[in-house]
């Protein structure tokens, strides 16, 4: 049984190391030439801003067929009203501050 489930981790371990692959860019470029390519081929010039972008994510990124919004951290669901504003029924509570976490959580759930 332990050879099967060292055999079951290499196998996994391998399939996950060579199914990630990268995309070389600007290969023989370095230090401020790199920069300045990345800068020139890849910054947006315009963003949504906090409030569209949290519209945004809510009612047509994460939104399921149902109109329903689910927390990844708790399974916690709520059914969207789509003729307000999303993120009103999604954030009764504002994180601007926490935007590196832009899943849902309700206040209730966070508590827990």
């Amino acid at each position: 049984m332990k050879k099967i489930l060292v055999f079951i981790f290499v196998l996994f371990t391998a399939l996950m190391l060579f199914s990630q692959t990268q995309e070389v860019i600007a290969d023989s470029l370095h230090g401020e030439e790199l920069l300045q390519y990345i800068i020139n081929n890849y910054k947006t010039t315009t963003t949504l801003g906090y409030e569209n972008a949290k519209d945004t994510l809510y009612a047509l990124i994460d939104l399921h067929d149902t109109d329903q919004l689910t927390c990844v951290y708790s399974g916690f669901t709520i059914t969207l009203d789509l003729e307000a504003d999303p993120s009103t029924d999604a954030d009764t509570e504002s994180h601007k501050s926490d935007l590196h976490k832009p899943y849902i959580a309700a206040n209730a759930v966070r508590v827990m």
